[in-house]
């Protein structure tokens, strides 16, 4: 931009003060629809979500944890110690990743601030509010109980420390940049690239400053807690599992079957596109607009470019590879918008400078509004709803009356995971009462909570004495076969229809 062009000192604070009235603006937009999916029950943003609570109770409470061979128990842990502290297992998860959230944003202010030319950090700090408060992504995770937010958080605000430390921060700063990784690859497989190239991109960037062979390595050094996190999983593994890689061949195999096939890059990188075109046009359509606007400058965005590389590091890790379970994709493509973000914030801030930046604020405003209007009215990515809609009655008391104070019999249906059954005992939290029990060919198979192996094997013929003397007082149904058995056990049962399921409370006579 010429000089005859240029903004003054004032125009310039106004447009800023402009920019960070639509942050507020955003934010308040945000938390009025996570109140919105509060009050309609939209806690869980697929079957993932009750899923992880169930093992983070597990976790908590010292039984068996299904699968725990490639589990990552950072995130699981952090629930497991809400609960333990009191916290209901239906919003740990919730709460968890809205303090995440929260953490993130902080996070990326920082990290934009040291990335960015003098003259566009107060605008894109105000835009970096605006993008993570209208992103639809933002919103459900934040009200989840998925594992996203959280690693998320940690990879941003690792490189946020390594970012003040090039702009003449002290170098401990690389330490607590690498054991903040080294956290992050506890939480989330994609973590590990980004933790793992971390040293040697420390090293290769003090270089490009022309820092001394010495004074790299030395600072290699200091960023070398980054790999502690993975080289400790792999020490667990071997320990308490017996093969320190046995986890990669448990995770390969599941990927599989969630997937149908094998490895497949060109499939991963659709599910990407898809997400980014789906979940996070404004912030590509901004970070685009960045190329064009700083292309002048470019030279003065080296870091933010840096960032960007380091920050969708994971993500493409994840498309090379060519394997992801199938549970809500779009969720993975997260770390990719992120990584966008402090692009898109210099799009914003660069812009808002201008003469006719009064336009593009009132532009961000209308964009924010139409995107962070998306998530709310999607609906969940869940194969069960049914129960999950259930599941936020009974955490109201809405079958209480049913249940008395007897045991809840809840139907795992297959194939597996069977994840939807699991929020109803999030839901309920009283797990000594809850029995979950999975309709077979060779009969119903039993698993209670508190015992840490199946119950026992029960032919329908069998099942109104079990049931009584279980003392199962209500069942939650979501398949036809259990239904007429269940009609068979208690013939003149009420019965309460939720989507696809029924609530069949045992008559007050039995």
């Amino acid at each position: 931009m010429s000089p005859q062009h240029a903004l003054s000192a004032d125009a310039r604070r106004a447009r800023e003060r402009a920019l960070w009235a639509v942050a507020a603006a955003a934010v308040l937009v945000h938390l009025v629809a996570r109140v919105w999916l509060l009050r309609e029950g939209r806690l869980f943003a697929c079957e993932d979500d009750p899923y992880r609570a169930y093992l983070a109770h597990l976790l908590a409470t010292g039984h068996r944890v299904p699968g725990a061979s490639y589990w990552l128990l950072g995130q699981l842990g952090l629930l497991g110690a809400l609960e333990w502290a009191g916290v209901p297992t239906l919003m740990a998860g919730p709460l968890l990743s809205s303090a995440s959230i929260v953490a993130l944003t902080v996070g990326l202010v920082e990290l934009v601030r040291g990335a960015v030319p003098a003259d566009l950090r107060s605008g894109a700090s105000a835009a970096i509010v605006i993008l993570v408060a209208a992103s639809p992504l933002t919103l459900l995770l934040g009200a989840s109980a998925l594992p996203e937010a959280v690693a998320t958080a940690l990879v941003v605000g690792a490189f946020a420390a390594w970012v003040r430390q090039m702009g003449g921060g002290g170098r401990w700063l690389l330490v607590a940049a690498g054991l903040t990784l080294a956290c992050a690859t506890w939480v989330r497989y994609a973590a590990w690239p980004a933790a793992l190239a971390f040293p040697p991109l420390v090293y290769a960037a003090g270089r490009a400053r022309r820092e001394g062979r010495g004074r790299a390595a030395h600072d290699l050094l200091l960023a070398l807690p980054a790999w502690y996190g993975p080289v400790a999983w792999l020490v667990f593994q071997g320990m308490v599992h017996r093969s320190p890689f046995g986890f990669a061949l448990a995770l390969d195999f599941a990927a599989r079957v969630a997937s149908g096939g094998g490895p497949s890059p060109v499939r991963v990188l659709e599910s990407r596109v898809d997400a980014i075109v789906g979940w996070m046009p404004v912030t590509l359509v901004w970070a685009l607009l960045a190329v064009w606007l700083e292309r002048g400058r470019l030279r003065a965005h080296a870091r933010v470019a840096l960032v960007v590389w380091c920050l969708a590091l994971p993500s493409l890790m994840e498309i090379a590879v060519g394997v992801e379970l199938g549970t809500f994709p779009a969720r993975f493509a997260y770390p990719l918008e992120i990584a966008l973000v402090p692009l898109a914030a210099v799009a914003i801030a660069s812009a808002v400078s201008r003469p006719r930046g009064g336009l593009v604020a009132i532009a961000v405003a209308g964009l924010t509004t139409v995107q962070v209007a998306l998530g709310p009215w999607r609906p969940a990515d869940m194969l069960d709803a049914s129960s999950a809609r259930a599941a936020w009655l009974l955490s109201r008391g809405a079958f209480e009356r049913e249940l008395r104070t007897g045991k809840l019999l809840v139907e795992r249906i297959t194939p597996r995971p069977p994840y939807g059954w699991a929020a109803i005992g999030v839901a309920r939290g009283e797990w000594g009462r809850t029995l979950f029990g999975t309709r077979l060919a060779d009969g119903w198979h039993f698993v209670d909570t508190t015992r840490d192996d199946e119950v026992g094997r029960v032919l329908p013929r069998d099942l109104p004495e079990y049931l009584a003397d279980a003392d199962v007082r209500a069942m939650w149904l979501v398949t036809p076969g259990a239904r007429a058995e269940a009609h068979a056990a208690w013939p003149d049962a009420e019965v309460t229809v939720v989507g696809r399921g029924v609530l069949v409370a045992r008559p007050a006579s039995r």
